[in-house]
């Protein structure tokens, strides 16, 4: 399920924070972008896999979840190239909050050509720790869950609900991620830890 866009009722900076963490929509404005933020639910498998071999599913799955994710796309139809960009976004430890680093390194080109850019937060250093989403605004990011209320704590569902959202965005039902758009490719990139899970879900999974 997809909820959004939430609306965002202050500017960056303001104290009740009620906007998307690192948003960029005035840089996307520049560009005549749309800046929008989703609330992604369901449930999703648990697959015990380490990279080299086919990974087996859990059978006490599936688990629920809710995660969110930012969608950055042409604001015009006729600018879209039709292939979307979904990000896996890095938490990096010593941090321990989202940090999109593909988007940060290559939004100006990415506008330029007309893609979309979704950056979707799987990790659960992002959400659950002291400097993570649920800690920075509880208000607006609260419900957010990738542990299945705190039973997994290793990011086990973090491939599923990264495949459950490049699904939504290639076949959507209900509530569209972009919109009118209509999504043809649909390319997953990561960085760094994230680049590690994405080789692991490429070779097992």
């Amino acid at each position: 399920r997809i909820t959004g866009p939430i609306p965002a009722s202050a500017s960056p900076g303001d104290p009740s924070r009620d906007y998307p963490f690192f948003t960029t929509s005035d840089l996307a404005a520049k560009h005549d972008y749309v800046e929008e933020e989703y609330f992604v639910e369901g449930h999703a498998a648990l697959y015990r896999r380490d990279g080299e071999v086919t990974a087996t599913v859990d059978t006490a799955g599936p688990y629920p979840y809710q995660t969110r994710v930012l969608v950055r796309r042409p604001r015009s139809p006729e600018r879209f190239n039709g292939t979307v960009i979904l990000e896996w976004i890095n938490v990096v430890p010593i941090r321990q909050w989202d940090y999109e680093t593909d988007w940060n390194l290559t939004n100006e080109h990415l506008m330029r050509r007309g893609f979309v850019h979704v950056g979707a937060s799987v990790g659960r250093l992002g959400i659950h720790t002291p400097t993570g989403l649920r800690a920075w605004n509880p208000a607006r990011y609260g419900s957010l869950d990738l542990t299945a209320g705190g039973t997994l704590w290793n990011d086990e569902l973090s491939v599923a609900i990264f495949a459950q959202i490049a699904r939504a965005l290639k076949l959507p039902s209900g509530t569209s991620l972009t919109g009118a758009l209509r999504v043809r490719n649909v390319i997953a990139t990561g960085q760094s830890a994230s680049s590690v899970q994405l080789q692991r879900y490429y070779n097992s999974i």
